[in-house]
């Protein structure tokens, strides 16, 4: 499988993620009002930086920016986000519940 091209395409590497993000441009931001900013100017989209790595076992990529990864599967139900900030990474595991869905605590 080559890269993913969609966000729908990565899993996350953990069950749950917090609801703000802690570091980067959008530090202290609550995920979703990121979503709805991204929503209005998809351009903000090169500050979401993902790092993907492909699991040797399952073949499945997965990302270690889960809250980023959130942003762009919720925008992505509503118009094409494209990920202009992606970064292949060495596979370094991942939680035994980790997938495509996530909680948000």
């Amino acid at each position: 499988m080559d890269k993913p091209r969609q966000a729908s395409e990565i899993n996350y590497t953990q069950c749950s993620i917090k609801s703000r993000f802690s570091h980067g441009y959008f530090r202290g931001k609550q995920l979703q009002k990121v979503v709805e900013e991204m929503k209005l100017n998809i351009l903000l989209a090169r500050f979401l930086p993902l790092e993907i790595a492909k699991d040797p076992s399952d073949g499945k990529w997965y990302c270690r920016n889960n809250r980023s990864l959130y942003v762009f599967k919720e925008v992505e139900k509503v118009h094409h986000a494209p990920i202009l900030n992606m970064k292949e990474v060495v596979f370094s595991g991942r939680n035994r519940d980790s997938g495509l869905d996530v909680k948000i605590e």
